[in-house]
This record gives structure tokens, C-alpha cells and sequence, in this order.
């Protein structure tokens, strides 16, 4: 009988502490704690480090437009060739809309902007990208 009484209520070092005293000094409570936080850490530091982009529509090639001179101009170059980026059918540059045909019309732009001859334009571009409907006329 004196076993039983000396387990006393008061002996048991749980009982008459906090539940949230008896939580913090769990092991495996401390264990995940750390690890969910070493987790957020790296996630953190990811978002922060890694480049990412979130805006695909900023992506997009745009095309130039200047005035209506140049616009001729650019028509009247790009015609002399095919789009090389095989998905437009071989459609000239005037009508294909691809991102490469925007490219190339955007530099031809660009050459005509800076009063490039046409011959220097098409020799360019036909380095460049290919694609020149008639070669023999160079």
C-alpha cells in the first residue's frame, strides 16, 4: 500500500501545467516546427533569387509603326521575301504575323529609318534571316 501512496497526483510532472507548456516541450513538436520553417525559408528565397516572369504578354514581339513613307517602304522590302519560321506556309513578310516576320519587318523599319539603301536592306536581311524569293537579283 505505500507504493500506491507515494504516486501522488502532484508527482506527475505533467499534470498541473499549461497545455500549450506541455506542447513546447515536445521533441517532435520543435523538430517540425523547424523543419516547416527551414521550408518557408527556402521557398522565400527562391521566389527572390530565381528569375521568373509572370507578365507572358510583355513576351510578345511588337511591331513598330512609323510613318506612312517608311510604312511603304518596309511593305515594298518585305515583300521580296518568305517567312523562314515554317509554320506560316511560305507566306511573304507582308503578310505572315509571326513573331519572326515582326522581327524582320521591325529591323527592315529600322534600316529604313536610318536611310539605308534597299539593296544594303535586302543583302541584310537575306544574311540574316534568309528567305529572299528571287536570289539571282542580287
Amino acid at each position: 500500500m505505500k507504493k500506491l501512496s507515494s504516486m501522488n497526483k502532484n508527482d506527475n510532472p505533467i499534470r498541473g501545467k499549461s497545455p500549450i507548456w506541455t506542447i513546447l516541450q515536445m521533441k517532435t513538436f520543435w523538430i517540425t516546427l523547424s523543419l516547416l520553417f527551414g521550408l518557408f525559408l527556402l521557398i522565400g528565397i527562391a521566389e527572390v533569387f530565381i528569375p521568373h516572369n509572370h507578365n507572358p504578354i510583355a513576351q510578345r514581339t511588337h511591331e513598330k509603326k512609323s510613318t506612312p513613307e517608311v510604312e511603304s517602304d518596309v511593305a515594298r522590302i518585305s515583300s521580296k521575301f518568305i517567312c523562314t519560321c515554317g509554320d506560316c506556309s511560305g507566306e511573304t513578310l507582308t503578310i505572315c504575323k509571326c513573331k519572326y516576320a515582326v522581327t524582320e519587318r521591325n529591323l527592315i523599319r529600322d534600316l529604313v529609318d536610318k536611310k539605308t539603301k534597299e539593296e544594303e536592306i535586302v543583302k541584310t536581311i537575306n544574311a540574316k534571316f534568309g528567305g529572299l524569293k528571287n536570289v539571282s537579283k542580287l
